[in-house]
């Protein structure tokens, strides 16, 4: 594993962690590769890790002193709560966990981390500090009692001296001084280990030099069984044994876990098939199934929000009634964009033979006029020969003056015929004028006849278009196309209705597109109608806002939009089914490797499911994710039994006394075999319990066995014996965890120098 520091401090290999033949090469779950750090990130991380180290120190110490300050306050503090009690003032001091409250609160004020080594060690540092005097200060107390004074150096030195003492009386000195001051030492931090304390002390007062050296394992096994705390501690063994090489990591993944997985889902992503294994026998209890029944209620709750509803009958309930507020939302856009697309059409329908009636009728009048007036001229020139056939004796002056009188009253009234069709005619101009200006302005205004002759003419243009015109599904697609907006072009006249074209937008294109492919592959159907749809309907929509639905492209929109959300309701809600039917459908869903029931809800050209369920991916990754985990710790798990079991027979031959001094030791390891016979289903039941979250099961790693607990009791109540001998030392070192994963090495940083 990469630190950041690796200019810093020298690499250390990391081994291999067994998930190579698991994780797929897609890198999923595995996680992704970095990008290399710069020196000035790992120089901040390396000083940011200092900080937190320091922390951790300083806030071990406070809680160390505070550990020792809450015992000395809890009689102070029962008190209290006994008189506010008595007052009826109860609220005033609530029963709280002091020390709980403390690392709490440092966690708040300085973000110190309790459960790490540096706290543990500092708190374990500063209370080693402050108790070596309890042995004198007690000694000291109890002298002033008279008679006391031959038990003096007993209670001084912890039991591990009788003065001058000797025989029983000694035996029973150092017994006395060393339960005093290991119950005294122990309880100043926690008087609940007080009693442990005690045990621990009379230990090491019955611990002569030879038994001391050669039966120190068996002396903390017989404490920890006396105190009770020998199942806990044999299940840590199993657990630490289980662990193995893993244990740093498993550590740190206890840790930071939440509380709302148990351990065994809490060390994803460390290969450790015994680990899986005890996590699997953990599982068989009711806590345990109702913690991952509640996971799986939780997952299937999350995609009920997704969906919004709890099963597919209200999740068809909730998409119908979805539908229907949607079209009545649209229906009104629908209808104005339509009309204005319409309106050109509609308007001109009966504009123009208005127009055609008028300019028909001023030409008829035209016509009428020219042949009166035409007419009255003629009469006009014949009156005027009449007038002119007068001759002096020949004809009588009367008679062609009468016939030239009846021909100029006849030119009269044929002239006044002219000029009133004459004005039939400029009344039916004006009108015709009228008209045409009323056709006029609606272009004025955005509104044309619809056109469909662009999108017949871009059809044809397709059809014998390079390509195109060699892929003979196309093209008998297309020709089926073009001969539908022929057809209906003329149904209406010479101009489709705007609602026409809408239909073949929305159901006639895809109904044609079926129809002609008929038994065509899925694959290529889908792959033609997307092309066609995409090609055609962008060029309706331009024609319909072209005609004057300006705003039809927004109507679309908000359309689509609505829909789309619909759809994501319906991509959940089959989701969720899919969960509850097979977990393993559901996460071939998510990961992209179900396109066509993607395409079956969205539609044609949209198989994506990471672009058409966008905004929701993350709740279902989440999920799919977890379903992932707990398969791949099923199947990991099936081959860590005989892990475990080796981690078993190891611990319990490690609790066994060896048999190689008297009888009275014999018997001593006859009796720690019943002993252990009894504690094995305690010891299963504290492991169960541990797995089932990481704090629990860290808290079981961490536990410390009474042989190190003797040594570190002795070394705190006598200054004199600060210098232990190796085995001691060892032993109280192996009480504090080792990080395998950040070995110590020797710095070569010059830098730290």
């Amino acid at each position: 594993m990469a630190t950041g520091y690796e200019d810093l401090i020298p690499a250390q290999k990391a081994a291999p962690t067994g998930y190579e033949d698991l994780v797929p090469s897609s890198g999923v779950p595995g996680p992704r590769k970095a990008a290399p750090k710069t020196l000035a990130q790992k120089q901040a991380e390396y000083q940011s890790d200092v900080r937190q180290t320091f922390a951790n120190l300083l806030g071990g110490a406070v809680a160390g002193l505070g550990d020792i300050g809450i015992t000395l306050r809890t009689p102070f503090a029962a008190a209290e709560r006994k008189i506010a009690g008595l007052m009826g003032r109860e609220d005033l001091y609530p029963e709280v966990d002091a020390r709980a409250k403390l690392r709490r609160d440092l966690q708040t004020a300085i973000r110190a981390q309790p459960e790490s080594v540096p706290f543990k060690t500092s708190t374990f540092l500063t209370q080693a500090a402050v108790i070596p005097p309890v042995g004198k200060l007690t000694a000291q107390a109890v002298s002033k009692i008279p008679g006391t004074q031959a038990i003096l150096p007993a209670i001084e030195s912890g039991g591990l001296t009788a003065g001058k003492l000797t025989g029983s009386k000694a035996l029973g000195a150092r017994v006395l001084g060393g339960a005093t001051v290991g119950g005294l030492s122990a309880g100043l931090i926690n008087p609940e280990e007080a009693p442990t304390g005690a045990a621990a002390g009379v230990g090491v007062a019955l611990g002569l030099p030879v038994v001391t050296q050669t039966l120190g394992k068996a002396a903390g096994f017989i404490v920890d069984a006396f105190s009770g705390n020998l199942p806990k501690i044999q299940a840590g063994k199993i657990a630490a044994n289980v662990a193995g090489d893993n244990i740093a990591a498993l550590r740190a993944a206890l840790a930071a876990a939440p509380d709302d997985i148990n351990a065994a889902q809490a060390a994803y992503g460390i290969y450790n098939q015994g680990w899986q294994a005890l996590g699997n026998l953990a599982s068989k209890t009711d806590s345990a199934s109702m913690l991952l029944k509640k996971q799986a209620d939780d997952r299937l709750l999350e995609l009920q929000r997704l969906a919004q509803a709890a099963n597919p009958t209200e999740a068809r309930a909730l998409q119908e009634e979805s539908v229907r507020v949607l079209n009545a939302l649209a229906r009104e856009m629908q209808r104005i964009e339509l009309g204005a697309a319409n309106t050109a059409a509609q308007t001109m329908n009966r504009l123009v033979p208005q127009a055609q009636q008028r300019q028909a009728s001023m030409v008829n009048a035209l016509q009428q006029a020219g042949k009166l007036e035409t007419e009255a001229a003629q009469r006009a020139e014949s009156a005027a020969r009449q007038l002119q056939r007068v001759q002096e004796g020949q004809i009588p002056a009367v008679s062609a003056t009468q016939a030239a009188r009846t021909q100029a009253a006849a030119s009269r009234q044929f002239g006044e015929a002219a000029d009133i069709f004459q004005n039939i005619a400029v009344q039916r101009r004006a009108e015709r004028n009228f008209i045409e200006s009323q056709i006029g302005s609606l272009e004025s205004h955005g509104l044309r006849p619809l056109d469909t002759n662009s999108i017949i003419a871009a059809i044809e243009s397709k059809i014998n278009a390079p390509g195109t015109r060699a892929s003979p599904t196309q093209v008998k697609v297309l020709q089926a196309l073009r001969d539908d907006f022929l057809e209906l072009t003329r149904r209406g006249g010479g101009v489709m209705d705007a609602h026409d074209l809408y239909t073949l937008r929305k159901e006639g294109l895809n109904e044609r597109i079926a129809q002609l492919l008929g038994p065509t592959d899925p694959k290529v159907s889908s792959k033609v109608t997307a092309k066609i749809l995409g090609d055609i309907k962008p060029m309706i929509d331009d024609a319909i806002e072209k005609a004057g639905g300006t705003g039809w492209r927004n109507y679309l929109t908000t359309y689509e939009r609505g829909m789309h959300a619909v759809e994501q309701k319906i991509m959940a809600a089959q989701a969720m089914k899919m969960f509850e039917d097979s977990p393993a459908a559901y996460v071939d869903l998510v990961r992209g490797k179900n396109p066509d029931a993607v395409e079956a809800i969205f539609g044609p050209g949209k198989f994506d499911i990471f672009k058409e369920m966008a905004q929701k991916m993350p709740t279902l990754e989440k999920v799919a994710a977890e379903v992932e985990r707990d398969a791949a710790l099923k199947q990991l798990s099936s081959g860590g039994v005989e892990a475990l079991n080796e981690a078993i027979e190891k611990a319990s031959l490690s609790a066994r006394l060896p048999n190689l001094m008297s009888r009275k030791a014999t018997l001593t390891n006859l009796s720690l075999d019943v002993v252990e016979d009894k504690i094995n289903k305690k010891t299963r039941a504290i492991l169960k319990e541990g797995m089932q979250s990481g704090k629990s099961m860290l808290e079981i790693l961490d536990t410390i066995p009474a042989k190190d607990r003797i040594a570190l009791l002795r070394v705190m109540s006598n200054p004199s014996s600060w210098k232990m001998r190796p085995t001691e030392t060892a032993g109280i070192m192996a009480a504090q965890p080792e990080n395998n994963l950040a070995p110590q090495v020797k710095n070569q940083n010059a830098l730290a120098r």
